[in-house]
């Protein structure tokens, strides 16, 4: 079981397969664009796809959202995601120029 904080999704959401666009250059930053085991990207495509539907949930209720105490609350409201984290044994192999935050990657791995 995976917790977040609704301000997390999209940072989550990026980590695990963003895109780095600079001009019309785009650049994979995704932990699923690294060269890793096939089982560890299924995992983080099930986190992904549960982490987004979360997400677009979220962005329906900052929409309604009435006052800034309001989206305070709801952004640190936790959602629970029915997924196992991914071993942190198989990112730490990694061999990448890029910099990962550490600390959604321990939201997501053990």
């Amino acid at each position: 079981m995976i917790e977040l904080k609704k301000s997390q999704l999209e940072p989550v959401l990026i980590l695990i397969d963003g895109t780095l666009t600079e001009g019309k250059k785009s650049t994979a930053v995704g932990l699923v664009r690294q060269k890793i085991t096939l089982g560890t990207k299924r995992r983080l495509f099930k986190i992904f796809k549960l982490v987004a539907d979360e997400f677009n949930q979220y962005g329906k209720d900052k929409k309604e959202a009435v006052d800034n105490n309001e989206l305070e609350e709801l952004n640190n409201e936790v959602v629970k995601i029915d997924a196992e984290k991914i071993k942190i044994s198989l990112i730490d192999e990694l061999e990448t120029e890029l910099t990962f935050d550490f600390d959604l990657l321990d939201l997501i791995a053990e």
